[in-house]
């Protein structure tokens, strides 16, 4: 392994992160297109 940084979030990587989350969250609207609305067809089975 090569370290890079100190292994931790930047701040940029913490506000996308942060935004993200709002947005599968329904906190905010999708402003980015991030989130793709799927219909279930048919019904689940099970594996």
């Amino acid at each position: 392994r090569i370290p890079v940084g100190s292994g931790r979030r930047g701040p940029i990587t913490e506000r996308i992160q942060k935004r993200y989350f709002e947005i599968v969250l329904g906190q905010v609207e999708d402003q980015f297109n991030w989130l793709t609305i799927v219909t279930p067809v048919g019904e689940p089975v099970e594996a």
